[in-house]
């Protein structure tokens, strides 16, 4: 579990180095805290716990690993920003951020916000990831637009469109099937 959300957290840190634009997220996170003057970790935090809210809205149960995600992971992505050097292997990046998440969610203890709340409405709607993980990248970009467009470059907008595709392979290539895992849950549905 913490090494998935190790591994996503250096990918978006070495992708947000590139200075080519950063994940339409974190360019949402990142206008949010400077608008609003809160800290990025916490302004992290915060749209984990509105994307979880959702999510167990809409009958998805609430995994250790989402918990931890919204800290420690939001922690370790600034973290790894401030260290880390500008401009290092941003290709790597990108394709780290997938692999993380894929392996935090095979732990079957849960998944990050923005994953569990594109598994809990491709379940609702029936519609595939492609099209969920679309909706999702574009609710975000509208904000990131509207409070972060000095975040918004060439790299933002090819990921939002292109993420959903990269989940989509990244998912088929590891055989993953985000609908169909069953989480340990803390709150929600139990299985056995």
């Amino acid at each position: 579990m913490f090494v998935g959300v190790t591994i996503a957290s250096l990918g978006m840190a070495m992708v947000l180095n590139c200075d080519l634009g950063c994940f339409v997220e974190t360019a949402s996170y990142k206008g949010i805290s400077n608008f609003t003057g809160l800290p990025l970790f916490l302004v992290n935090i915060g749209f984990e716990i509105i994307m979880i809210s959702i999510a167990t809205y809409y009958g998805e149960g609430l995994g250790w690993t989402t918990l931890v995600n919204a800290s420690y992971g939001a922690i370790m992505i600034n973290l790894f920003h401030n260290i880390l050097p500008h401009n290092i292997l941003f290709s790597l990046g990108i394709f780290l951020i997938p692999l993380g998440w894929s392996t935090l969610e095979k732990s079957r203890f849960g998944a990050t916000g923005s994953n569990i709340l594109m598994k809990s409405l491709m379940k609702k709607s029936g519609k595939s990831l492609f099209k969920v993980r679309m909706c999702i990248e574009c609710v975000f970009l509208i904000i990131a637009c509207i409070f972060a467009s000095e975040y918004i470059g060439w790299f933002t907008i090819a990921l939002t469109f292109g993420m959903p595709l990269l989940l989509k392979y990244t998912y088929k290539l590891i055989d993953h099937k985000p609908a169909k895992i069953k989480h340990e849950f803390i709150i929600g549905h139990k299985h056995k």
